[in-house]
């Protein structure tokens, strides 16, 4: 757990259905067209993300829900009131977690966990974002010098999306979702102090 001006911020788990499932899909126009078959594990997922409260107030929270039956039912959710504008004066960085799941055929649902880190540059107003360190082989990510416009920040590339936003009155927190290579989920970050000179 990590403390920013009394910012909370906190983490969920994911579940897994530890057995096997038999599987057949067949994609048209999606990321990896084809037929796909064979047996997998099955995932199921209960809130897990990151959520960010100040006293009784929720600032944001980013999850995934949803499991693989008959086929992939994952669903983003981010919660929360955009601050609504631009983060302002110097630099600074948030810093938090990534929850995703994998979308390929093979090993759709598995869990896959990892770093955020976001950098504004506030006279430039852009940013940098920076996933790290994934689990289950995943390589990193990173997006540069996104525009940030009324507190929010985004990135399209076909099938690769980034959505985020600032949330609290100071801008205490940043959240959002996001598709990229075979990973699809959601990010959450807290504002961290600026270093003592």
């Amino acid at each position: 757990m990590s403390f920013y001006r009394e910012a909370c911020f906190a983490s969920g788990r994911s579940s897994s259905n530890e057995g096997s499932a038999s599987y057949r899909i067949t994609n048209s126009g999606a990321r990896y067209p084809g037929t796909f078959s064979g047996a997998r594990t099955a995932y199921s997922f209960d809130d897990s993300g990151y959520w960010a409260t100040q006293g009784l107030e929720t600032l944001f929270k980013a999850y995934i829900s949803g499991s693989v039956q008959d086929g992939p039912s994952y669903t983003l959710h981010i919660e929360g009131t955009p601050t609504g504008r631009n983060p302002v004066s110097g630099s600074a960085v948030w810093s938090g977690g990534v929850r995703a799941h994998d979308t390929y055929s093979d090993t759709l649902g598995t869990p896959v966990s990892g770093d955020a880190r976001i950098e504004v540059d506030f006279g430039a107003v852009t940013l940098d974002v920076d996933f790290t360190n994934f689990t289950e082989g995943h390589g990193d990510m990173s997006w540069h010098d996104l525009s940030v416009v009324e507190g929010t920040f985004q990135h399209r590339d076909g099938l690769d999306t980034l959505d985020g936003a600032f949330y609290g009155d100071d801008h205490q927190s940043a959240a959002g979702t996001f598709e990229h290579d075979r990973l699809r989920g959601i990010f959450g970050t807290l504002r961290q102090p600026e270093p003592k000179q």
